[in-house]
């Protein structure tokens, strides 16, 4: 089917499955012919040949290649084209197609009674008409491969009448098959055929013309029978007379001015104009309510994205106001960076003191080392009077276990006094590595706080200049407005969640340190006391008494 197909009306509202353009163009040709749709005289054959005519062909070509292009098959339907056949075959030959025509005829009663209903037309006018169309017809497509058949056989046998073009016309109808069948029967209506008259009521007429009466009986026999040349002779005889006739006729009816012919054609053409005028209206109204709707929703975008303009000025002052604060908590952590560096200082110049008291620690544990070395060496230069003592312990042996039992008591507690000082020892090599590990950890957290510190910002400066270009991109555009100001909350909560990080962060270090500071504190004051309680045993009488029973004890214990 063409791409621009006519659409249907009241006279046929199932459609007419013919071209728009070509009608159109049709219809421009026989205005320039000076004639009509309705004009049962012939076309100047040598106006299709002139110039005019030649130029009006190649148009009749560029029409065909729109309307069908690159099909297989397509179907061009019009009665104006039955006037004016070798034109239109010619036309298809340029575009590329085969011409393979259909004569399919009506009876010319019932042809005559319709023009009549429609238009007004005489009936002995409408046959003529009739005559026109079919003779023009025929003598145009003889001598090509065509296919004659009627109204009332494709009502009565489509399937006949289908299987019979295909033969005589050699194509294939794609969609001739049981599923088509179904849809062209319901397609097909005799509700809609106005006028239903048996072929012998013209045939048999002798009220009516000779000439339309043996046309019809030839093509009604050609419907089901072949072509003779007989026939063919017999309708060039009648078109002969019929064109013989026609200018008699045509001074009959009237002048070129007054005949009926060119009132039907301005007519028409006043018809034509005032339809072309009242669709143009009606494009018009369409095109100014489609203007007046986009106007008016142009005008809602409008007003929305004045709205979406304030609320984003709204937005944007709060990410100003949210801007100004992270501002001002960067400032804050810098004075609690500087606050935490102070107090390092503090506790650095902490941990040099309690070197310094160590280092005291280690030169009062030396002194008292070389004391126990004097004592040593005292007890070696005893034991000679130890020997020289034995007789006299002899006889002192109550005396002497007396001063035994003393001297174990005595022993027991050098040695408790000698674990006091191993443990003193122990734990002074363990503050020495708890104040390996403070210093390393107090290092530690200083990168940590300064590098974090440096970090967050670093982090929070391009943050800001981020925020900032954002900012002024949220002010340029509107379309964007919705996923900036989220990712401007999101960034946002995120300096928040990485602020709060670092405080807690820095909160543990701190209490880390200080519970560190508080245990060293509490050994330093423990070795104190320990170093005092060890000086004051040493400085007793009870050691220096007891000083050779201990060395004694030891000797035993050695020659066990």
């Amino acid at each position: 089917m063409p791409k621009s197909p006519m659409p249907a009306n009241e006279n046929n509202p199932k459609g007419y499955f013919e071209s728009l353009r070509v009608y159109q163009f049709n219809d421009e040709v026989l205005r320039v012919v000076k004639s009509s749709w309705r004009d049962w005289r012939e076309i100047n054959p040598s106006w299709f040949a002139s110039a005019q005519g030649q130029a009006y062909l190649h148009k009749a070509r560029d029409v065909l290649i729109h309307e069908f292009g690159e099909l297989p098959l397509g179907v061009l339907k019009d009665p104006r084209i039955c006037r004016m056949v070798p034109f239109w075959a010619e036309a298809a030959r340029m575009a590329g197609f085969q011409f393979l025509p259909i004569l399919a005829h009506r009876n010319p009663l019932e042809v005559a009674k319709s023009l009549n209903t429609r238009d007004g037309i005489d009936a002995s006018e409408g046959m003529l008409v009739w005559l026109r169309h079919v003779l023009d017809s025929e003598a145009g497509t003889r001598g090509m491969p065509r296919c004659t058949t009627s109204y009332t056989a494709v009502l009565h046998n489509w399937v006949q009448q289908v299987a019979t073009i295909q033969d005589g016309l050699g194509v294939v109808f794609p969609d001739f098959d049981d599923r088509s069948s179904m849809e062209i029967e319901a397609f097909l209506s005799r509700g809609l055929r106005h006028f239903d008259e048996v072929p012998e009521k013209v045939i048999e007429n002798p009220a009516f013309s000779a000439w339309v009466r043996e046309a019809y009986e030839i093509l009604e026999r050609w419907v089901y029978q072949k072509e003779t040349k007989g026939d063919h002779k017999q309708l060039d005889r009648i078109r002969a007379e019929f064109n013989a006739a026609a200018p008699a006729f045509g001074q009959l009816v009237g002048g070129p001015e007054d005949n009926r012919f060119s009132l039907y054609t301005r007519l028409e053409t006043v018809q034509q104009e005032v339809a072309a005028a009242e669709a143009r209206e009606v494009e018009l109204t369409q095109r100014i309510n489609v203007a007046r709707q986009q106007r008016e929703a142009l005008q809602e975008e409008l007003a929305d994205a004045r709205r979406k303009v304030s609320e984003l000025d709204g937005r944007l002052g709060e990410a100003e106001e949210r801007n100004a604060e992270l501002s001002e908590h960067v400032e804050r952590d810098g004075r609690r960076l500087t606050a935490l560096q102070n107090e390092r200082d503090g506790l650095t110049g902490r941990l040099r003191s309690i070197e310094d008291e160590l280092g005291d620690v280690r030169a009062e544990l030396a002194r008292k080392n070389t004391q126990i070395e004097e004592i040593e060496q005292s007890w070696h230069q005893s034991r000679n009077d130890v020997s020289q003592m034995q007789s006299a312990l002899a006889q002192r042996g109550l005396e002497a276990e007396q001063a035994a039992e003393q001297a174990k008591v005595a022993e027991e507690k050098r040695i408790a006094e000698t674990d006091r000082a191993e443990r003193l020892e122990y734990d002074l090599g363990r503050l020495r590595a708890e104040k390996s590990v403070l210093e390393v950890a107090l290092e530690d957290t200083q990168a940590q706080h300064r590098a974090a510190l440096a970090a967050e910002t670093d982090r929070g400066q391009k943050r800001n200049d981020v925020l900032s270009v954002e900012l002024a991109e949220l002010r340029d555009s509107s379309a964007q407005d919705r996923a900036l100001i989220a990712e401007l909350r999101a960034r946002v909560s995120m300096v928040s969640t990485d602020r709060a990080s670092f405080q807690a962060a820095s909160r543990k270090r701190e209490a880390q340190l200080s519970e560190a500071l508080a245990s060293r504190e509490a050994h330093l004051q423990e070795v104190r006391r320990l170093s005092k309680d060890l000086e004051a045993l040493r400085n007793s009488t009870s050691w220096r008494l007891t000083g050779p029973v201990r060395g004694l004890l030891n000797r035993l214990r050695g020659a066990r």
